[in-house]
């Protein structure tokens, strides 16, 4: 008997007797059903994978959204710190749970009313303890630029969480206490790598 191209299924030839067309039917039928089982069940949100580097192996699998959230704080404030502290309102501050990573988006209006340097970072707190640090900074240092107002930004990927709960809370420090720093429209934005 003849078989399919790409699966090798059992097919009637058109020689065969009209009387064996039902079992052949069934032949190829039985064939079809046997190698499709795969493609039963699965849930709602659940997406087909390959199980193997076999022909119609599959399986249902369900994909994990990365866990992401975002807080803003709209308030202008100020800091004399040298060192990373809270303005008069902390944060903005997030919760996630996330795996061994995830990426960090810090976003803020700045300036120095003395235009000398500011910096923004973020500290982790939960499953995790971060101080926040300059190497997960936004920062400007603009010893000789005129006055203005900046709105920037800054991504990083954290690759030494432990895996749970963390808390991701912004920080922020001046240049030094000879200057104080003003933020406005400050954002963090967290996003779990996994």
């Amino acid at each position: 008997m003849p078989t399919t191209t790409n699966f090798g299924w059992t097919t009637p030839a058109d020689t065969d007797l009209v009387k064996d067309g039902a079992a052949a039917i069934r032949t190829l039928a039985g064939n079809i059903d046997t190698s499709l089982v795969d493609l039963k069940g699965g849930t709602t949100g659940q997406v087909l994978s390959k199980n193997s580097n076999s022909d119609l192996d599959f399986t249902y699998i369900t994909v994990s959204v990365p866990a992401n959230a975002t807080a803003t704080v709209a308030t202008q404030e100020t800091t004399s710190s040298a060192t990373y502290t809270d303005l008069t309102t902390a944060g903005p501050a997030v919760t996630v749970t996330t795996g061994t990573k995830a990426l960090v988006i810090l976003t803020s209006n700045m300036r120095d009313r003395e235009d000398r340097g500011w910096f923004m970072s973020y500290a982790v707190s939960g499953a995790t303890t971060i101080s926040a640090d300059d190497t997960r900074a936004l920062s400007m240092v603009t010893p000789t630029q005129p006055a203005g107002i900046y709105q920037v930004s800054f991504a990083h990927v954290v690759t030494s969480l432990s895996a749970g709960s963390n808390t991701f809370t912004a920080k922020y420090r001046t240049i030094s206490t000879a200057h104080s720093a003003v933020f406005k429209d400050r954002s963090i934005f967290v996003i779990n790598l996994g």
